[in-house]
């Protein structure tokens, strides 16, 4: 009778915290501090940041009208790196600089399989699809491929994620499983564009039963991070192999 009556007791203290809770609920919380959002609707709202984690995510101001990189106003309109090595991709685009909250928003979820931050990167992503590419629904978007190996240890590919969120936002055609990665190579040991080009060369395909679809097609490839643009011209290179009119690049940072 003791145990029957605690259990009952407990149960009751659920309810009472369940009711206190919807007719008080508790402030929505930042995703990275956990300070309260003041920006927020108390109770059920979604994951999202304070202001002052927000004021942390830097803008590109004057970027290179190729590769995106941030560069002083003084200069070219294209960065050295452009000017010296010509890149496959037509171009490329970001929400933001890979740094402080977006940098911390990124490892989250790619390294840690935080969801609560897919929601927040998705909604960035679209912000710099709609700056950018002005509603184009005539792109065809493609998520840079992970090796099946690694999307197995993972549980998740988190290009194609952010990809599906941007189709389904702006209801665009998606075909996630066009390219390919065939190989299970790394090229983050190498530092520079080339002799990272030179490792991830060949680790991408176009699959068979897609060579109709990138014929033609206005390709936008997906990803989180823009470092040196060797995993884009890789995988562009094989696009227009494969006969893709244009290939540019849309990711949340760069």
């Amino acid at each position: 009778m003791v145990h029957h009556s605690s259990t009952t007791g407990s149960w009751w203290q659920t309810v009472k915290d369940v009711s206190l809770g919807i007719i008080f609920p508790e402030p929505a919380l930042c995703v990275l501090c956990r300070a309260p959002r003041q920006d927020a609707d108390r109770g059920f709202s979604r994951p999202g940041l304070c202001q002052r984690c927000a004021n942390g995510i830097l803008r590109h101001d004057v970027i290179c009208s190729i590769c995106g990189r941030h560069i002083e106003a003084s200069q070219e309109p294209l960065c050295q790196d452009c000017i010296q090595n010509p890149r496959i991709m037509y171009r490329a685009r970001s929400y933001g600089r890979y740094h402080s909250t977006l940098e911390t928003l990124i490892k989250s979820y790619k390294y840690q399989g935080d969801v609560a931050m897919k929601g927040i990167l998705g909604d960035l992503l679209v912000q710099a699809y709609d700056r950018y590419f002005e509603n184009d629904r005539h792109l065809l978007l493609v998520p840079v491929p992970m090796h099946e190996a690694k999307e197995r240890r993972k549980g998740f590919n988190h290009a194609r994620e952010l990809a599906q969120y941007v189709a389904k936002k702006r209801k665009m055609q998606i075909e996630d499983k066009l390219l390919v990665k065939v190989e299970d190579r790394d090229s983050q040991t190498t530092q520079n564009r080339k002799a990272r080009f030179a490792v991830l060369s060949g680790c991408y395909a176009v699959d068979p039963q897609f060579q109709d679809t990138v014929v033609g097609a206005y390709v936008l490839l997906i990803d989180d991070v823009f470092t040196t643009g060797a995993t884009a011209d890789a995988c562009a290179m094989n696009l227009f192999q494969e006969g893709a009119a244009s290939v540019e690049v849309l990711t949340v940072a760069r």
